[in-house]
């Protein structure tokens, strides 16, 4: 291995590469920077950037004026095999991506950061899942809360037990496209109660009759409510309710409760003391900001090299990767039958969710 880590980047579009200066004035502090590439140029020390991939010219062409000392290809095959990059950042459309994943893992690549989602159905999330295993690949995944400022100041609450044993895990996304949002939303769920040991699941989603046929819905249904019953009795929620600028989540514990606002940039922390000599109790409330300016996508990538470095383990779990995608894949599966209760080995292997929004996909 290199003193720094070949890495490329597969997929040069708005995530990959190219961040809007309207989307980078909405944002609020701790999501810059937002795509792939200045992430891996802010963290230069590990990564060595040796070329990009996309099907499309006119973004190569943009990038080759800025990075005229880059390799540049249109076939991900051909830049992985010519360059041998130790690390490709991926950030196509869903369609491409468990090829890619194969390709790269069976080819020497030795860390992998996946945009969400990964998968539209459980088989091609079981290409993704038995490659990365069997060729001990490191990865993170697109769903870059978990390595951001507040919700990592919320974990670490949650483990030492101050808001008390966690009752139910709300997220509020508003009225949201499943592929395309709520990969976020179950990941907070997971790594906020922090079990993959899941009862069942039930979901109610918007899914024109129209384009279901059999196995096959050629949407992104919108996800108006879903509903996780943990073996541990904890329960996580996904509902429609508006949110003023991104997610907002609620952790509710027998002791109290933590408040995340409008994508991290706000959190409070509400905690019942009980009065002296009394049966009632009074609420305390302290309110956190972000202490670090810099993005999760930052520090995911970050994470991932040290790792490879370090030949520690993944900074993301595999299981949590599949529980994530089965737990969306439920909640699609559930509102088709009208609401019922699905365990998720009981999940359709066969169901597949195009992801498509008029000529879009994610």
């Amino acid at each position: 291995m290199s003193l720094r880590l070949r890495t490329a980047l597969i997929g040069c579009g708005r995530i990959g590469a190219f961040t809007s200066l309207e989307l980078k004035k909405s944002l609020p502090i701790g999501w810059l920077p937002y795509n792939h590439l200045d992430s891996i140029l802010l963290n230069k020390d590990l990564f060595d950037l040796i070329g990009f991939c996309d099907i499309k010219l006119a973004n190569l062409e943009f990038l080759r004026k800025k990075f005229k000392d880059k390799q540049f290809y249109t076939d991900y095959r051909a830049l992985i095999d010519e360059q041998k990059p130790e690390v490709v950042s991926i950030a196509t459309r869903a369609q491409d991506r468990s090829e890619i994943i194969e390709y790269a893992c069976k080819n020497g690549v030795k860390g992998l950061y996946i945009e969400k989602p990964a998968a539209r159905s459980l088989k091609e999330l079981k290409i993704i899942k038995d490659s990365i295993i069997r060729n001990q690949v490191n990865f993170v995944y697109g769903v870059q809360r978990r390595f951001m400022d507040l919700y990592i100041k919320a974990k670490t609450k949650i483990d030492e037990g101050i808001i008390g044993e966690i009752n139910e895990v709300h997220i509020g996304f508003g009225r949201s496209p499943l592929l395309w949002v709520h990969p976020h939303s179950v990941d907070m769920i997971l790594y906020f109660i922090g079990s993959t040991e899941i009862d069942y699941v039930q979901g109610s989603c918007e899914i024109a009759k129209e384009v279901v046929k059999k196995d096959f819905v050629d949407s992104d249904p919108i996800l108006n409510f879903g509903f996780v019953r943990f073996k541990n009795g904890s329960t996580g929620v996904i509902s429609s309710q508006t949110s003023i600028n991104g997610m907002n989540a609620s952790i509710a514990g027998s002791e109290g409760i933590i408040h995340i606002f409008a994508n991290g940039s706000k959190m409070e922390v509400q905690l019942k003391k009980k009065i002296k000599n009394s049966n009632y109790s009074k609420l305390l409330s302290k309110d956190y900001f972000p202490s670090t300016k810099t993005s999760g996508t930052y520090a995911a990538f970050r994470q991932l090299g040290k790792s490879i470095y370090s030949k520690d383990v993944s900074p993301y779990n595999i299981l949590d990767l599949e529980i994530g995608h089965r737990m969306l894949f439920g909640f699609v599966q559930s509102s088709l039958r009208n609401g019922e209760r699905v365990r998720l080995n009981d999940v359709n292997e066969n169901l597949f969710i195009s992801g498509r929004q008029g000529n879009l996909y994610p």
